[in-house]
């Protein structure tokens, strides 16, 4: 729900047979007029059932990803990209806060416990595929989670490139979340598309 002004964003759940709000989940406040993004709520996607959410927020001031572990307790909500110490180096040595552009659910891949997205990180000038580990805590049920994500040598709050080729890329994930089609470009490099696989 959002306030004409855009001041507020908050992700409630209703119940759907009586039609009345249960509970606020998330609540994003900002005291300029048009101070909340609405883009950001086009990542949503419930987790594990509906018991969990992952979440798009610039309550850093950049625009990073977050997973609300268990609905039933607000506090809950982590960041998993863009965490403190995560910022990377330009070129010419400044260093600056990379930004997350866009994932949806079929990018996310919980069986694995992953989610790709796209994100300028390494260069604000380009747009890559990138993946980052859901990192359920606390669930003795998450051993594949932990064994893809150290295989992909993710640490929690860590982030991999999936697309290598400097550019700006706008990929598209198959269904099975095995390969993806990648249309990209650069000022060196003319339009190209390419289907790859994932890992």
């Amino acid at each position: 729900l959002q306030d004409r002004e855009q001041r507020v964003l908050s992700v409630v759940e209703f119940d759907v047979k009586s039609g009345t709000m249960v509970r606020e989940l998330i609540r994003k406040e900002s005291i300029e007029r048009g101070g909340v993004n609405l883009h950001v709520a086009d990542c949503l996607h419930p987790l594990r059932g509906g018991a969990s959410l992952l979440w798009a927020s610039e309550r850093s001031g950049h625009c990073h990803l977050y997973v609300l572990d268990d609905k039933e307790r607000p506090e809950s909500l982590r960041q998993i990209t863009g965490v403190r110490g995560s910022t990377t180096g330009h070129a010419d040595g400044e260093v600056w806060e990379w930004e997350v552009d866009s994932t949806d659910g079929g990018m996310v891949h919980e069986q694995r416990g992953l989610v790709y997205f796209m994100g300028n990180q390494g260069d604000p000038r380009e747009r890559h595929l990138l993946v980052a580990s859901l990192d359920f805590p606390g669930d003795g049920a998450n051993a594949t989670t932990t064994t893809t994500a150290a295989a992909l040598a993710l640490s929690p709050g860590g982030v991999r490139r999936v697309t290598q080729e400097p550019g700006m890329h706008t990929c598209i994930i198959n269904n099975q979340r095995t390969q993806f089609v990648d249309p990209w470009s650069s000022l060196d490099c003319p339009y190209k598309t390419a289907v790859k696989d994932l890992e």
